[in-house]
């Protein structure tokens, strides 16, 4: 009887572990997709940041705002004789 208990014994721990050991596995295998799916948006995000950037730097250029200023808000420069001098 004490034998035939310790190979049932013996039999139902080695499947455990086999499922322990398959469990582990799986998990493995999703966390390998979770850290590939946050890397390609990582990378994703440091394209974007490189590309707003580029265009903070160009914003910045003094003649990016000149002809910002002239073709989207009609701007035109500013003549001498338009300038009035104001007395106080």
């Amino acid at each position: 009887m004490k034998k035939h208990t310790f190979i049932t014994l013996f039999i139902v721990l080695h499947l455990f572990f086999i499922i322990l050991q398959i469990y582990k596995q799986g998990m493995f295998v999703e966390y390998l997709y979770e850290k590939q799916h946050l890397e390609h948006k990582c990378k994703q995000l440091i394209a974007r940041k490189q590309k707003l950037e580029q265009q903070l730097a160009e914003f910045h250029n003094p003649d990016s705002i000149k002809q910002f200023a002239k073709h989207e808000l009609g701007m035109l420069p500013v003549q001498r004789k338009q300038i009035k001098k104001l007395s106080t």
